[in-house]
This record gives structure tokens, sequence and C-alpha cells, in this order.
């Protein structure tokens, strides 16, 4: 999560190392201020982005400097005269008494507290990050979040796997993720609404053969102009209040809570499918993203691509548009799911149904682990057994046949 937000606020301004003024001269600051305060508006945005992206930056950089105050702590521990020190007492926990001493004078010369348990909590926690950097574990230590800083200074010694390891297995599995997390913040932010990103992770290549134009993960269009107009003219036809939705932000601005789409991913299966899932736990409720294609109003309807909405005639057809939770897991109708299809309204006035767009957001219905499949019910079964054919699976569950 610590990468969704840090890489958001980046890819507003872009990847670029700035001489942007930083003082801690008081009045300085409050020059700055009053001098952006006189900027045209788009003046303003552009510093204001930049601004915001270099606070990442150098959150990440000061994080990231902690993984080498280790080696600093010991050359400070070399200078010490051994016979100037203590005898060691109580139970032995690793640290020599010239290294405890080292580190207490460190967190003095950089102003932490130095209260006895600060000091072991601290002289663990850099050692075990510092351990990590040399090991190889880089993408977890540029996005720590506090919660994992607390489980650095309190992993248990006498452990059966070392906390090296632990945390060498949670690279091996989260730094191929946490990069596509960084190419795909980078896309929105160059104008990849509609997710295509996903299509050129290398694991997907060659398992699904959809063309960038079928590809929109981003909103459900309406089919056409006329059947848009005539749902609105049909007076008979009323949007529900238990209809009407929120809009989740996009990638770009996750907050945390209810909004799990960043976290949505394609896996490749042994038998060379593909499923989706979460890199991070979902709870009940949250918001995994748009189950993608396009707005029907027509007595017309696909047993194998349908998605019925809340009124008569309304429903989606994914024969034509397809995108990333629509590769996810079917179950017969009534099955067993993890999420379900949410059809929602936006407009400006329900009681005219003026500027009326509907979306199908894909909301978990239970708490489910990271990396297990997301499932949902097919709607009818002949949409089950289309999604049980290898072949529909590989062009992305489309209507017509695509050529590889």
């Amino acid at each position: 999560m610590e990468c969704v937000k840090s890489n958001s606020a980046i890819a507003k301004y872009g990847q670029h190392t700035s001489t942007a003024m930083v003082t801690t001269k008081l009045e300085k600051t409050q020059d700055y201020v009053n001098e952006l305060s006189k900027y045209s508006y788009d003046q303003a945005i552009k510093t204001i982005r930049r601004d915001t992206a270099l606070n990442a930056g150098r959150a990440i950089q000061t994080n990231y400097n902690e993984t080498i105050f280790w080696p600093i702590i010991l050359k400070c521990a070399a200078l010490i005269d051994p016979a100037t020190l203590p005898p060691a007492k109580g139970p032995i926990d690793g640290f020599s008494m010239a290294e405890k001493a080292a580190t207490r004078r460190f967190m003095e010369d950089i102003g932490h507290s130095l209260g006895p348990e600060n000091q072991r909590q601290y002289r663990t926690f850099w050692k075990n990050i510092y351990e990590m950097r040399e090991a190889g574990a880089h993408k977890i230590l540029l996005y720590r979040s506090k919660e994992f800083d607390s489980f650095c200074r309190t992993y248990p010694k006498t452990a059966e796997i070392s906390f090296v390891n632990k945390v060498l297995e949670w690279e091996k599995q989260y730094h191929p993720h946490i990069q596509q997390l960084e190419t795909r913040i980078l896309s929105l932010s160059t104008g990849d609404l509609k997710r295509v990103s996903y299509l050129n992770d290398p694991h997907v290549r060659g398992l699904l053969k959809v063309p960038e134009t079928s590809w929109n993960s981003a909103s459900n269009e309406w089919a056409s102009l006329a059947e848009e107009e005539t749902f609105k003219q049909c007076a008979a036809e009323s949007v529900c209040a238990d209809n009407l939705g929120i809009r989740h932000g996009d990638e770009l601005v996750y907050e945390g809570g209810t909004d799990k789409s960043a976290f949505v991913t394609l896996l490749p299966k042994d038998n060379g499918s593909l499923f989706v899932s979460s890199i991070v736990p979902i709870c009940e409720g949250d918001f995994l993203g748009i189950f993608a294609g396009i707005i029907r109003f027509s007595e017309e309807f696909s047993e194998t691509h349908g998605i019925s909405g809340p009124t008569r005639r309304l429903w989606l057809d994914y024969s034509q548009v397809t995108g990333v939770l629509n590769q996810m897991h079917v179950s017969e109708p009534g099955g067993n799911a993890n999420v379900c299809l949410l059809w929602e309204a936006f407009c400006g006035n329900v009681e005219t149904q003026s500027c009326i767009s509907w979306q199908v957001s894909v909301k978990a219905t239970k708490q489910t682990m990271p990396f297990d499949p997301i499932i949902r019910a097919a709607a009818q079964q002949e949409q089950f057994d289309l999604h049980m054919s290898p072949d529909n699976a590989q062009k992305g569950f489309l209507g017509n046949c695509i050529n590889s």
C-alpha cells in the first residue's frame, strides 16, 4: 500500500531530480509560500505537484537511509576502548557492549529518545534492515510501513525461520508485484485509463489474446446513444436510490479504506491459463474495480455474455469489451463466490434522470486472502459453460474469435 501511495504522488509530477528549495529556515518557508500564492493557476498546480512528488521521494529516501545506520554504528563501536565500558549484564542478546554504547551515542547524535527499551528496539531494527538490504530485499525496504517496522523490532530471535530469511521469502514473492504496481501507476499517469498495461505484463502476454481496443477496465459505456436516450425517456423505468453509487478514485489517489482496485492482478495457473487475485487481503465490502462491458437497453439479451441490470431491458454485454476482472473464475449460478457484481447509477438529477451513467462494480462478499482466486457466480448456465472453455479464456471471453 505504501508503494501505491508514494508512486501515486510521484507519478503526477514524474520521475525527476530537482533543485527545488529545501530549507530549515522558517522565514524562507514563509517567503516561498507567499511567492507561490502569486503564481497563475497552471503554474501553481505544477509547483504543488512537484513539491508533493518531491516530498514523497524524500520520505522514501529518509526511510531507505536507515538501512545503512547499522554499519555507521559499527564504525563508532570500533572507536570505543572496551576497557572504558562496564561489564555486560543480563541475558546475552547478540550485541557487544561497544555496539550498545555506539547505538546510544548514535541515537543521541541524531535526536532519538534514549530510553532503554527504545535503544534495545532500534539496535535490533537497524541491524535487521541492514542485513535485509545486504541480502537483497530492496523493494520491501523502499516501501516500509509502520506495521512492518514494528514487526522488524519485535521479531523473535528464537523463531524457526530467521528474520532475514522470512523477509527474503516476502521479497521473492512480492518483488514482481511491486514492480507491476510501479509500472501500472506510471502508465495511469500518462493516460492509460483503461488499464491496457495489464496486457503487457510478462506472464500475461501469450496467455491472453485480446486487442487493446477491446480492453476497458475503467468504465462501462453505453452501447449506443439511441439506447441511452430510450432509457432516459422511459418514464416507467426509474433509478432506485439503492442503486446510486459513489465513485471511487483511480489508482493514482489510493487513500486506503475499501478501494482495493489497485491491488487486483492477473496471475498464471499451472495449466497455462490466468486467474484474478489480489496481492493484499480483501475484506467484505471492498471495491475491486469495474466489470468490463457495454451498457445495453434492449429486449435483446445474451445468455452467455449478459449481466441483468436492476430494471427490465437494462443489461451489461461483455461480448465486445473485456477487462481485468472479467478474467476471474466463475462458479455455476448460485455457486460459491467471494464477490458479486453491483450495478451503480451516477446522475446529476435522480428525478429527471439527467446525465445517467451506469457502472458495474465488483464488490467483495467475504474476506479473501492474498493470492486466493477471486470468484463470481455465473448469471446463467450458458455463461458458466462459456467460462469453462480454455479457448474462450485465451480470448478474454469476448464474443468473436480473435486471431493470435
